[in-house]
């Protein structure tokens, strides 16, 4: 075959000129997929980064309104059995761990323990014979079934010049016992004004008395108390309703103050009165030993009276699994920790030491004062993750050349084949004309 004509030529370069720019572009637009996939992460870890705090305002919000909501629909503390109402309300939100309610800066729910008393004074004397024979009377005319009898000497026990004294625990127990079996007794002689009136100050004194061993002590009384009055069918109805709920609700005070005692790091008190909180509504939030606290005061609650509360940071981690765990695909690529105040790591992976943080949010300045950081991953497995792509790429690109130079092939060959053909068409004719001239 001929070499094509200049004309096949002029031809065949307009087909072939653009296939091999479009070639070499495809080509560095590989040898840049790096780059690009580079780029691609680090877009994706920004976006994830957003994506978590918006998370984490959205339910911080919530969480917030929420509590005001619940906050609007009931009044202060204005006596301790409030208090604990305010208290158990307040424990019913998941956000909030413990309580502590105080009036005029000092704690009254739940009633927390006074500091050990000095040896000196655990030397108390011995009780006097008078003492001793009214508690003798108590007994025999309790346990004879004479209720007047028995209510009569405990009125001398309790109240009479040698009463019963309020120093120490063991005094405090023996106080509080004589004084639930008068309660007992007004039961049993059938006066249930005076029972309620008892009753709400016992139980006014057990929520505020720091003088027994333990809480779970002041527990079983209130137990008492509740399973005595509620089995009464003569009471008012307000009476019954309180009694009912201080029932239902001793379970959330033992709770609460055993948080209160395990898990607080010093006094309320001294968390009250310490660094200032954060400016805002009366919903403020401060940090103490790494733990988050939220103070609640006017005008949710009356004048004087404050709401202490040790927040739960779980809440948020769980919202935050459940969401991401809706849209885990786009964020399986990847790599982060959350970290507390304390440095304590709270959701993700722990902080390699060979991995470069790509993206860091310190959320220091709200709640919760969370730290997310974002990992760079190696560039291996950038590329690896892309491999499957670039390969692609390549493969598309050369069965584009291959395509390319085939067709060029088969457009010289035909070309070629119809000039051939033109060359035997003008032979023949030439070759015929001449016979005819001949």
């Amino acid at each position: 075959m001929r070499f094509p004509s200049r004309r096949l030529v002029l031809l065949a370069v307009p087909v072939l000129l653009p296939g091999l720019i479009l070639a070499y572009l495809s080509f560095r637009s590989v040898k840049d997929e790096r780059l690009l996939l580079e780029k691609s992460q680090e877009s994706s870890d920004a976006a994830f980064a957003d994506a978590f705090e918006e998370i984490l305002r959205k339910t911080r919000q919530a969480s917030f309104d929420k509590l005001r909501a619940e906050l609007s629909q009931g009044g202060g503390a204005e006596t301790p059995i409030k208090a604990w109402d305010l208290a158990a309300r307040l424990l019913e939100n998941p956000l909030i761990r413990s309580v502590v309610i105080f009036r005029d800066e000092e704690p009254v729910f739940p009633p927390l323990a006074r500091e050990p008393a000095p040896v000196e004074s655990l030397l108390t004397p011995a009780p006097s014979p008078k003492r001793l024979a009214l508690e003798k009377t108590i007994r025999e005319e309790w346990a004879a079934g004479r209720a007047p009898a028995a209510l009569h000497a405990l009125h001398a026990l309790l109240h009479g010049p040698d009463s019963l004294g309020s120093g120490g625990a063991r005094e405090a127990e023996e106080r509080f016992g004589f004084r639930l079996l008068e309660l007992k007794c007004l039961l049993r002689i059938n006066a249930p004004g005076e029972a309620v009136a008892a009753a709400r100050l016992l139980v006014q004194d057990l929520l505020t008395s720091p003088d027994l061993e333990s809480h779970h002590r002041a527990g079983f009384y209130l137990s008492e108390i509740s399973e005595l009055m509620t089995a009464r069918e003569n009471l008012p109805r307000d009476a019954r309703s309180d009694f009912f709920a201080l029932h239902q609700r001793l379970p959330a005070f033992l709770s609460n103050a055993d948080a209160v005692a395990r898990e607080w790091p010093d006094a309320p008190v001294e968390i009250l009165r310490g660094q200032p909180f954060t400016t805002g509504d009366s919903l403020r939030v401060r940090y103490y030993g790494g733990a988050p606290y939220l103070l609640i005061s006017f005008p949710w609650l009356q004048s004087g009276t404050q709401a202490l509360a040790r927040l739960d940071e779980g809440v948020f981690t769980a919202a935050l699994r459940t969401e991401l765990g809706r849209d885990r695909r786009a964020w399986r690529d990847v790599d982060f920790s959350v970290f507390d105040p304390r440095g304590a790591l709270i959701l993700g992976e722990a902080s390699p030491r060979e991995r470069e943080p790509a993206v860091t949010r310190s959320l220091e300045d709200q709640f919760p004062a969370w730290r997310l950081v974002v990992y760079k991953r190696p560039a291996g497995e950038i590329m690896a993750r892309g491999r499957n792509r670039i390969l692609l790429q390549y493969s598309l690109l050369a069965f584009s050349l291959i395509s390319l130079l085939a067709g060029l092939v088969a457009l010289f060959k035909g070309l070629g084949d119809a000039q051939r053909l033109v060359g035997m068409k003008a032979n023949f004719l030439s070759a015929v004309s001449h016979e005819l001239k001949t």
